[in-house]
């Protein structure tokens, strides 16, 4: 948990105590420091007779793969207007992640075999791809709706607290209070524009890509696989566990 915290991430009681899907993104993002720094913890409490340091790494190496290889496949799923070569991208991508999500004891869920028959031909199908399609929307509205809940929860009206809560949307969807808001952040910001950190953000997305790449160049090199895949039909899901 504290390797975790330092990504930022925090377990979700409505989510049951399991990570939601921001903080499965931060995981994604920051794979190589996680999963070096749980296999340095696991080896550091093994003991006799449980797994071999090098167990430890291998099985670190697996999490860290299915991570790096699923960020990979929804970054070339999220492309706006996506070309053959995108298209093809994600199929290796895909490929390895849904290989790799079986062999560390995940199921196929419904996203899961989305993501593996029909994202493919959607990208390939849908106007503008589905870069502008995605659920972050609805993240958002888990994370609105919850600040709601700590602003108004020591109101022990119910009507009140709906009332409330009901006048407090209204006044974030108006369009004069929203454009009011945005002409005021705009004469109060900072005019200054570090340079260094722009660059700094182009050398993260930079870092991420290469990874990205990396672990699928290694991933297809350890299972004998072709690195070129066909714009056809991926063909069913075999040897994996289907939901």
């Amino acid at each position: 948990m504290k390797v975790l915290k330092r990504i930022g991430v925090q377990l979700s009681r409505y989510h049951g105590g399991s990570l939601n899907g921001k903080d499965i993104k931060k995981v994604m993002d920051n794979a190589f420091f996680v999963f070096d720094e749980f296999a340095t913890i696991l080896k550091a409490g093994s003991r006799n007779g449980s797994l071999t340091p090098e167990k430890i790494d291998e099985r670190c190496e697996e999490y860290k793969s299915a991570f790096l290889l699923w960020d990979g496949a929804f970054s070339m799923a999220r492309k706006i207007d996506p070309t053959a070569q995108d298209r093809a991208m994600y199929r290796r991508y895909m490929r390895g992640a849904i290989e790799a999500h079986g062999k560390i004891g995940c199921s196929i869920t419904h996203k899961a075999h989305l993501m593996w028959r029909h994202v493919h031909w959607q990208m390939k199908c849908v106007t503008g791809g589905l870069g502008d399609k995605m659920e972050d929307w609805v993240e958002l509205a888990h994370q609105t709706g919850a600040r709601r809940r700590r602003r108004f929860r020591t109101v022990r009206d119910r009507t009140v607290r709906a009332a409330a809560r009901a006048r407090y949307d209204y006044r974030d969807s108006n369009p004069d209070v929203i454009a009011w808001t945005n002409a005021l952040n705009e004469e109060s910001k900072r005019r200054y524009t570090n340079p260094y950190r722009v660059l700094k953000e182009e050398v993260r997305k930079a870092e991420r890509q290469a990874r990205r790449i990396n672990a699928l160049h290694a991933y297809e090199l350890k299972m004998g696989w072709e690195p070129h895949v066909l714009d056809v039909d991926p063909g069913p899901i075999t040897c994996l566990i289907v939901e």
